[in-house]
């Protein structure tokens, strides 16, 4: 298992627990579900929180792969 922190652009931080296999499609869609905006439409980006990380895009790709 492994814990995902997510800070939304309200600034509201959530947290949850995901297997290391999980895809980030899953994770994205949590996202969707715990945030008004995103579910209605907003376009928002996932993004490993360091400095000058990349935004995640591939959602196939497994949470532990993509760190």
């Amino acid at each position: 298992m492994t814990d995902a922190a997510i800070r939304f652009p309200d600034g509201t931080r959530r947290q949850r627990r995901f297997p290391r296999s999980s895809e980030l499609g899953v994770l994205r869609t949590w996202c969707i579900a715990n945030d008004s905006a995103a579910a209605a439409g907003s376009p928002f980006t996932l993004a490993p929180a360091a400095p000058g990380a990349r935004p995640l895009t591939d959602y196939t790709q497994s949470l532990e792969d993509a760190g």
